[in-house]
């Protein structure tokens, strides 16, 4: 079901969960956090994006009103009401301290205020 290559990795906050179709399918509005991708389609913080579809697969957990997660998502071209519509391309991964560093390092961005030198 899911695309394993996202062009877009975001951190952002859900602020709205709509309710399920019968199929048990819904999409969520976030508010953008922090990107880290170089195809960001200009997204920038405090951003409102919807996101879907969630529900698809058992496996994937339920994503919350007010909880932050790290979302793997593409453009879908697509608008649904006054904002843009992406595809989630992953499971969300729950924004903790740790995954946020973990994502960070992977993504290539250098932790702030550390120095870097060499001690020869």
């Amino acid at each position: 079901m899911f695309n394993f290559s996202a062009t877009m990795i975001v951190n952002g906050a859900v602020t709205y969960v709509g309710q399920p179709n019968e199929f048990g399918i819904f999409n969520a509005t976030i508010l953008v956090r922090k990107t880290w991708s170089k195809k960001n389609d200009d997204i920038k913080e405090n951003v409102v994006l919807r996101l879907g579809p969630f529900g698809t697969d058992k496996k994937c957990p339920k994503v919350k009103a007010r909880m932050s997660y790290i979302f793997f998502i593409r453009n879908s071209g697509e608008r649904k009401g006054k904002y843009r519509f992406y595809k989630v391309q992953l499971f969300p991964a729950y924004a903790s301290e740790s995954n946020l560093k973990i994502a960070s390092s992977i993504l290539g961005e250098k932790p702030k205020g550390l120095c870097n030198f060499f001690i020869s």
